[in-house]
């Protein structure tokens, strides 16, 4: 699996499932700083549950920093890796 966020970064995650991978995207409410009105914006977070005890576990990534996303697609080709954009407005 590979992620992809706003800042130009890459994220690439080998048998995201193996090793635990856990997704959530959905809404965050906050207010704004200089009129304290209510804001919403979607948001994405991903982790790797390691569970409470992580004895003898491991995993695996690849971070790749500030490269073209051209780059970063030629390089989920080779890996046969979903790709999924993170970007300002949508998450998809």
């Amino acid at each position: 699996m590979l992620f992809l966020t706003l800042i130009g970064n890459g994220y690439y995650i080998p048998n995201a499932p193996e090793q635990g991978l856990n997704v959530e995207i959905g809404i965050q409410t906050s207010r704004d700083q200089r009129d304290r009105k209510d804001t919403s914006a979607r948001y994405a977070t991903a982790w790797l549950d390691h569970g409470v005890d992580p004895n003898d576990k491991s995993y695996e990534y690849t971070i790749l920093v500030n490269k073209p996303q051209i780059y970063i697609r030629v390089s989920s080709d080779q890996w046969a890796a979903p790709v999924f954009k993170l970007s300002m407005g949508s998450c998809n």
